[in-house]
């Protein structure tokens, strides 16, 4: 497969993966990762190995919230090696609409058009786990 142009490379991750996110729509999320996908938060210690893993990690972050967002988008690209940094807003609106913001950092890798890892550096508290 043919690499991601800049503009596919951010659109893969804002408007097909964030924007998933922020909508809980777990399919949608998981479509944009490849089946061995593997998600890391190196801040927390943890890795995520597989479709599965991502998916129950995913479900747990979308119980536990009554809102997710994310946005104030900055991004750094490598379109010959497929990777993408992204440093963004977080706002986690929790069931008593109490608001957590964090500012955190993405790296994606890509391969064959979808992610094959993510790794998140993550301010403050865990809320992936």
């Amino acid at each position: 497969m043919k690499n991601l142009s800049r503009e596919e490379m951010i659109s893969l991750a804002v408007d097909s993966y964030f924007i998933s996110v922020d909508h809980k729509d777990i399919n949608k999320v998981l479509n944009t990762m490849n089946e061995n996908i593997i998600f890391s938060i190196p801040t927390h210690n943890i890795i995520k190995n597989g479709k599965d893993e991502v998916r129950n990690m995913f479900e747990k972050l979308f119980t536990e919230h009554k809102k997710v967002w994310h946005g104030d988008f900055t991004h750094t690209i490598d379109i010959e090696s497929q990777n993408l940094a992204s440093t963004f807003t977080v706002k986690n609106t929790e069931h008593d609409d109490s608001i957590v913001i964090k500012y955190n950092c993405n790296f994606f890798e890509i391969e064959d058009g979808k992610f094959s890892s993510i790794t998140v550096y993550m301010q403050g508290d865990n809320t992936l786990n």
